[in-house]
């Protein structure tokens, strides 16, 4: 700190006041402080001492100090700080490590017969990501606690939103009602009851929201219905992989909308209250929630819907991001040029498979921060992986998985 000590005023009570309550006055410490200075510099050995810097920045030695350097010359000053030189050392030496090694990002290797034997398609991209988190959450069996009271929040109104979809495509399975929008909003006040019950403020906001986004959907959902042979909403698919060591992982989804088509082949669609992941990102194999999907629903997964046909190229994989304000809601179909898409699914179930064989057979381990999304992406297992201890803060290049 600062010696001596700055003399602070008092806004409530001036010198007077504290003299008739018996209070000391402000300039009693800076007295004190320098009779105690006094007593102690006629000791027998006598250390005084400076702090070069104050709270990171460069601090001016004390006017007393510079006139009583001053005052005992400059060749004496000099002698008096060479005495305090091993001193300095010996702080010094209190702080410094010696040799040490960088400590670098966690990946465990845990044993094959600990790997997870089930894993959700939605948990794909955090274990290309950060398969910290899968190692946390499915081998060690440690669950985040979820905060007292939370607030209603994104993830309640897309449950919120997913239950409306559900409920007007169970009430009208084969074809849209003639008041389409007004069914689907019939079906949105049912979904909002829970949260109108907790917090009416709040769901008066989201069902506002849904009444705009209502008539959008109506007129897409009718337009989709013309081409498809089929529709299944909310379905419910397991795959067992086996891999090459021997372990079975089971592969669980629940596709928002599957559209068979028949010959035409099939489209998977995933409603996001979010922001949908980019084109090249799932082409690229770091958002590959909707790929499986598809790949798995070609190989049978869903027992409700059966083999669903998938030609050369007869797929079609798409987002409907539904927003929270009254911004349109917006369509993202995964295609680009030169991209054959039935290719990119069997490619992407192709590296997942090889993916979880490498944690099987020891070759990979479940690194910390493997490719974060964001620099400023947050893990809720981050201090049990002590990340603070070996990241640099520094934005790890994205690439897809091998």
């Amino acid at each position: 700190g600062i010696w001596p000590p700055e003399t602070r005023g008092d806004p409530f009570l001036n010198r007077p006041m504290r003299v008739a309550l018996g209070l000391q006055p402000p300039e009693r410490r800076v007295g004190q402080t320098a009779h105690d200075f006094a007593m102690l510099l006629g000791g027998r050995e006598v250390m005084l001492t400076r702090a070069k810097k104050r709270g990171g920045a460069p601090a001016v030695a004390s006017r007393f100090l510079q006139r009583l350097t001053a005052y005992v010359g400059a060749e004496a000053a000099a002698g008096l700080r060479g005495a305090g030189a091993p001193w300095l050392e010996i702080a010094r030496a209190l702080d410094s490590p010696g040799a040490f090694a960088p400590v670098g990002q966690p990946a465990p290797v845990p044993p094959a017969a600990l790997m997870p034997s089930r894993l959700n398609l939605t948990e794909v991209e955090t274990l290309y990501r950060d398969p910290y988190v899968i190692y946390a959450r499915r081998i060690l069996g440690l669950d985040p606690l979820p905060p007292v009271d939370p607030p209603l929040g994104a993830r309640e109104r897309g449950t919120v939103i997913h239950k409306a979809l559900e409920l007007y495509m169970q009430a009208h399975p084969v074809a849209a009602p003639a008041d389409a929008a007004e069914a689907l909003i019939r079906c949105g006040e049912i979904a909002l009851a829970d949260v109108a019950a907790e917090d009416g403020e709040t769901a008066e906001f989201w069902r506002r929201g849904f009444a705009g986004f209502a008539p959008w959907f109506a007129a897409w959902d009718a337009g989709r219905r013309a081409g498809a042979v089929r529709l299944h909403t909310e379905a419910q698919g397991v795959f067992p992989l086996a891999l090459a060591g021997g372990n079975i992982v089971t592969l669980s989804a629940r596709a928002d909308r599957l559209e068979d088509k028949g010959a035409a082949g099939f489209a998977v669609i995933d409603y996001k209250t979010g922001s949908p992941p980019g084109v090249n990102e799932v082409l690229a194999g770091l958002a590959p929630q909707l790929p499986l999907t598809a790949a798995i629903a070609a190989r049978g997964a869903f027992a409700a819907v059966g083999a669903l046909e998938m030609g050369a190229e007869d797929a079609e994989l798409a987002y409907v991001h539904i927003p929270a304000g009254a911004a349109e809601p917006k369509v993202r179909n995964i295609a680009a040029k030169n991209v054959v898409l039935p290719e990119v699914i069997e490619d992407q179930f192709a590296k997942l498979k090889s993916h979880l064989e490498a944690f099987a057979a020891g070759r990979r381990g479940y690194q910390s921060h493997r490719i974060p999304k964001k620099t400023t992406y947050v893990s809720p297992y981050d201090h049990l992986a002590r990340r603070l201890e070996w990241t640099h803060g520094d934005a790890d290049d994205e690439e897809a998985p091998t």
